[in-house]
């Protein structure tokens, strides 16, 4: 069989170029990376790796860096990093070509750097914002529970630490997949959905910034202020933005190919950056031009209004919310593992099956240690945001933007005088300098509220021995050391009166009061429905005349005098109640309601129908004798009405021949 320069059929067992023997492979490569999949496998993993809900923060970034500067630095990013994972492809090309095909990204750095490069620096570095990366993405999945949770139920008192709990439950089951290749239908399903929250996304701020565009106040200035804080934000921002391009297992990804792997990696490549292009740019341009300077991180929590209800259909939002914590189940998975490989190393016999009791109670237990280690330190982070920022700058930028271009250099020892050369140089020591600084500037924050947090605990408890010493309370908090401005301000609390006439419109507009129901204690479905049953049947009972009159008589009630003999009709009986209704409304709100002719007509019959009781038989009295014969008369009787003969008059009577 073929070999594609020198490895085995499976990719996964390294030759010695000598003499062809077999090297030793440690289990990480054999279970783990297995190199079975194909160029659209590998476009799935990289998708996944790079597009993930991070990218909901690029419009926070563009808070830092503005319309221009945003756009340049996601633009360059994205060139930049798309050449730089180019690189890398040709790098791990060619030593495959050789049989020297390296699986991970400490065995590239052993090889071409050092021992010491790889195991004291790169596979610790990887190793860490790996395992960051899981730990940002549960705290971010138990956020997520909780938005879901809160919008659908805005009384809940669960706290975000329970969400996290269930977040990293979920994990620890489908953190027991087998290996990379695996997870590949689930990386499928995570870049049709990482394209479906994106389009979401855009679409609602878009339509936030329609549909509020007299209510939203767009600020596009630089949000982070003058000086040095506006240095600093910008190396945030730019860290971010790092962040969210960010991809530090591109050599375990690029493993999983089944050789030959030659143009592979390019056409996964390609693949993932249509939908990283598609996705980043929409997010990031939508929601800045929507919201501004006031952009959070992530965008999702824009969504909400300052009085806690949605901007968007509940639906819509939920649907989004969904869409993204599904696909960052998948991308928890992806970042998982270099630890599994860790794990696998140490612990797993390469010489066992793989799913034998030898290797899989231990992948079970330290997989699962993993995790749990994971779900606690998430629970104990408060601040993703800032979080991320560091993560990018310690070890994405130098993963991602600094060591391919000295891999490339080193390994294909290019010419000084070689334009490749000087670009290469020029993007590594441009971002070392950024790393530098985007470190201390990602720090800086974390730390401001974690002082922040400090000095509020020791103003309480100064605060408390005061008011146990002089027993009166202490002055409160002045409002220029409340630097983050994180104690309660009442200016935010919702108006219950509208503010047109402090926007200057000239127009008074009163305040719509909603109906409300006053009832203390709400009652159940069988309840209402007995009360109904009940309603109903006093209903019936009081169009009877007989109920009527024992209602009166158990009552009490003096007898009743009528004009009219007998009882009215039920029309007559209803057009009644009507009437008594209509005025009982007309006195509540003080006016009187136009008639119709239709209804002065029906008031005026009905008036003639009650007037007298007799009425209504005097007028059919004639109908019912008509028919009867005269004395002695044997002929038929005309069945002429004889009111309508006698009204017109235009028929006379024949006088009768009477026999004598």
């Amino acid at each position: 069989m073929e070999r594609d320069g020198g490895g085995d059929s499976t990719g996964i067992f390294p030759l010695d170029g000598e003499n062809g023997v077999i090297k030793d492979v440690d289990a990480a490569a054999l279970f783990v990376l297995k190199s079975q999949g194909s160029w659209l496998h590998c476009g799935y993993h990289l998708t996944t790796a790079i597009v993930g809900p991070a990218l909901l923060s690029l419009p926070y970034a563009f808070a830092f860096l503005g319309w221009i500067g945003g756009i340049i630095c996601l633009t360059f990013a994205a060139f930049i990093t798309f050449y730089s994972y180019t690189l890398m492809s040709i790098v791990l090309e060619h030593y495959a070509q050789f049989g020297q095909r390296q699986l991970r990204y400490r065995d590239m750095a052993h090889h071409i750097l050092g021992p010491g490069w790889g195991r004291y620096l790169v596979g610790p570095l990887q190793l860490v914002v790996c395992y960051g990366a899981v730990i940002a993405t549960i705290l971010l999945g138990g956020q997520l529970l909780k938005f879901i949770y809160v919008i659908s139920r805005a009384e809940g008192s669960m706290q975000l630490y329970q969400f996290i709990v269930m977040y990293g439950s979920l994990t620890l089951i489908m953190a027991q997949m087998p290996s990379f290749h695996s997870l590949r239908h689930i990386n499928l399903l995570s870049l049709l959905l990482c394209l479906a929250y994106s389009a979401f996304s855009a679409a609602a701020s878009i339509y936030i910034g329609f549909d509020k565009e007299g209510q939203l106040e767009r600020d596009y200035s630089i949000s982070s202020g003058e000086g040095l804080n506006r240095i600093f934000g910008v190396f945030n921002a730019i860290s971010i933005m790092a962040t969210t391009y960010g991809n530090s297992i591109v050599p375990e990804i690029q493993a999983t190919i089944a050789p030959p792997v030659r143009g592979k990696m390019l056409k996964g490549l390609l693949l993932c950056y249509s939908v990283v292009v598609s996705t980043y740019f929409s997010v990031a341009i939508s929601g800045y031009w929507a919201f501004g300077n006031e952009a959070k991180g992530p965008i999702l929590s824009n969504f909400i209004g300052a009085d806690g209800l949605p901007l968007l259909p509940k639906s819509f939002l939920l649907i989004t919310c969904v869409f993204t914590l599904v696909q960052l189940i998948a991308v928890t998975l992806v970042y998982l593992q270099p630890t599994n490989i860790v794990i696998e190393r140490k612990f797993a016999d390469p010489k066992k099956d793989q799913f034998s009791m030898r290797n899989a109670i231990p992948r079970l237990v330290f997989r699962s240690l993993s995790v749990v280690v994971a779900t606690t330190l998430a629970a104990m982070l408060p601040f993703f945001g800032d979080i991320m920022a560091l993560f990018g700058a310690i070890g994405c930028i130098p993963l991602d933007f600094i060591l391919p271009m000295v891999f490339y250099n080193v390994t294909f020892k290019p010419s000084t005088k070689s334009f490749s050369f000087w670009v290469n140089m020029v993007i590594a020591v441009t971002s070392t300098v950024l790393c530098a600084v985007g470190t201390v500037a990602s720090i800086r924050p974390i730390d401001r509220k974690l002082q922040y947090q400090i000095q509020k605990l020791t103003r309480t408890t100064t605060t408390v021995e005061k008011q146990g010493s002089n027993g009166k309370e202490a002055d409160e908090t002045p409002e220029g050391e409340d630097s983050l401005k994180l104690r309660p301000n009442p200016d935010l609390l919702v108006r219950k009166t509208n503010t047109t006439m402090e926007k200057g419109s000239g127009v008074y507009q009163p305040p719509k009061f909603a109906p409300s129901s006053m009832d203390e204690d709400k009652m159940s479905r069988q309840e209402r429905i007995a009360r109904r049953r009940d309603e109903e049947i006093l209903r019936q009972a009081r169009k009877s005349a007989y109920v009527r009159e024992l209602m009166n008589d158990l009552e009490g009630r003096p007898e009743e005098v009528r004009e009219n003999l007998g009882s009215d009709s039920r029309e007559v009986m209803d057009a009644i109640a009507k009437m008594e209704d209509r005025a009982r409304r007309e006195e509540e709100l003080f006016s009187r309601a136009p008639l119709t002719k239709v209804e002065k007509k029906k008031i005026i019959k009905h008036l003639k129908k009650s007037r007298n009781g007799l009425l209504g038989l005097t007028e059919s009295f004639y109908d019912e004798i008509k028919t009867l014969p005269l004395e002695g008369d044997t002929t038929e009787q005309p069945t002429s009405n004889y009111s309508n003969t006698t009204r017109f008059g235009d028929e006379k009577f024949k006088k009768r021949k009477r026999k004598h």
